[in-house]
Order: C-alpha cells, then sequence, then structure tokens
C-alpha cells in the first residue's frame, strides 16, 4: 500500500507543476489533489475492513484537509 501512496503523491506534485508556471495554477491542482486524498481518505475510513486501513483514511482526511485550508488561505490561491 506504501508504494501506491508515494506513486500517487508524486504524480498529484508532478501534475501541479505541469498546470502552470503561476502559482495560482499550481496552488488549483495541488487542491485537486488534496481533495482526491481527503476522498480517498474519507472512503477508507468508512468502509475499510481493518483498523490500520481505517485510521490510515482517517490519517488522509485530517492531512489533506488541512493543506487544503492551508492552500486556501494563500493569496495567491484566489481566495
Amino acid at each position: 500500500m506504501r508504494p501506491m501512496v508515494s506513486f500517487t503523491a508524486v504524480a498529484m506534485t508532478l501534475a501541479a507543476f505541469a498546470a502552470g508556471a503561476d502559482d495560482a495554477s499550481f496552488l488549483k491542482a495541488l487542491a485537486q489533489g488534496n481533495r482526491a486524498e481527503i476522498k480517498a481518505g474519507e472512503l477508507a475510513g468508512n468502509k475499510a475492513s481493518t483498523d490500520v486501513v481505517r485510521d490510515f483514511g482517517m490519517m488522509l482526511v485530517k492531512d489533506h484537509g488541512a493543506a487544503l485550508q492551508k492552500a486556501a488561505s494563500t493569496p495567491s490561491a484566489g481566495g
């Protein structure tokens, strides 16, 4: 599972860089990635059959939710 998480994080970062050189495009792409991680975390937290996967899902929700809020409060994110 860890290799898939690492791959996903790298892929989202590369997609953010490919989105454009300006800060607003970069932050928008990162926000989209964070939203996807939050959805995946919610799914894992609610549907997983093991505590480890449920806990990991909830960690994704917490961490990526905080990152999404931080990006939204960045002036170049457009509010």
